[in-house]
């Protein structure tokens, strides 16, 4: 659909270049779980046209601004290490997926890491917001296959870079 519309409802999201200036803004409502009646807890999802010009994401409600994210100039770097490809895993495990992932920025980052059982075709989330640069988890909660792959995306919290095994392994 589009995304590049302004929107309406009490929250916003404003990007902005280095000086400050507004290059976009979205407005938008966001459904308040029962009972909680503070901006702390849910969450949303806006999709917007991301300029390369934008140096600051400002997130606001009814004017006030709740959340300022700096957007670093250097995506993070990953490179997937184990498993990336010919691999058998045989019974349950524990098996180690290990990455190497930096950011030319400092700054902090958080992996997911997925699997596919198809070559790629559909992906498995088997971690969210990983800080190290390993995940060990027990095979039999996978589906086997003979053409099975890893992904591994690594955020700064913007910029966002992944890997994927080089080749099949056999789960």
């Amino acid at each position: 659909g589009d995304h590049s519309g302004g929107g309406t409802g009490p929250y916003s999201v404003e990007l902005q270049d280095g000086s400050g200036a507004m290059l976009f803004l979205r407005r938008f409502d966001v459904p308040e779980p029962a009972g909680v009646g503070d901006h702390s807890a849910g969450g949303f999802r806006e999709w917007v046209p991301f300029s390369t010009a934008t140096e600051r994401i400002v997130i606001s409600y009814e004017g006030e601004r709740l959340q300022v994210v700096d957007v670093s100039p250097n995506p993070p770097s990953i490179a997937l290490s184990y498993p990336n490809g010919g691999e058998t895993w045989n019974g349950p495990g524990p098996f180690t997926i290990s990455w190497h992932a930096e950011d030319d920025d400092g700054d902090p980052l958080t992996a997911q890491v997925l699997y596919s059982a198809d070559r790629g075709g559909s992906w498995l989330p088997l971690a969210v917001n990983v800080r190290d640069d390993s995940l060990t988890l027990d095979a039999r909660s996978l589906p086997g296959s003979h053409q099975a792959l890893i992904q591994v995306r690594v955020t700064d919290g913007v910029n966002t870079t992944s890997d994927v095994s080089d080749a099949t392994f056999t789960v």
